[in-house]
């Protein structure tokens, strides 16, 4: 089972939800090189009894290590704000699913401005559109 975890943008944000998915595995890593570290770990340390790992880059986008924990053992991976906001989270979760593995994922509180969701949506469209005249274009 791998458990992905987003612990919010502030300390004290991460859920009940999300302390208990913590409590019940058996091996907790986080990372903050996708966002700044402003969770005081120490402190969840001592709300569920688990120790952290924090990992560096190369540990989670080349070792792998996220995945072959969980095929191994209950794990949880802490990140700043959502889980699902940076494609390195992405990612990891659709390659676990792939492998056969169960992913929980534990969605961290959030606001998202009406503005920045339409602003967010054009964009995204801007972009498929570039990429379908960029795809007629070349056939």
């Amino acid at each position: 089972m791998l458990y992905l975890i987003g612990v919010g943008l502030d300390d004290k944000e991460i859920t009940e939800k999300g302390l208990e998915a913590i409590e019940n595995s058996e091996k907790v890593y986080a990372e903050f090189y996708t966002n700044t570290e402003t969770v005081d770990l120490e402190r969840v340390e001592e709300e569920t009894g688990q120790e952290i790992e924090k990992l560096p880059r190369d540990k989670v986008e080349r070792e792998d290590k996220i995945i072959e924990s969980a095929e191994k053992q209950d794990t949880a991976f802490l990140v700043s704000g959502d889980p699902l906001t940076a494609t390195t989270h992405y990612d990891i979760k659709h390659r676990a699913e792939d492998s056969g593995l169960e992913v929980e994922v534990v969605h961290a509180p959030q606001f998202l401005h009406p503005s920045r969701r339409q602003a967010s949506t054009s964009t995204s469209s801007a972009g498929q559109l570039h990429f379908l005249k960029t795809q007629h274009h070349s056939q």
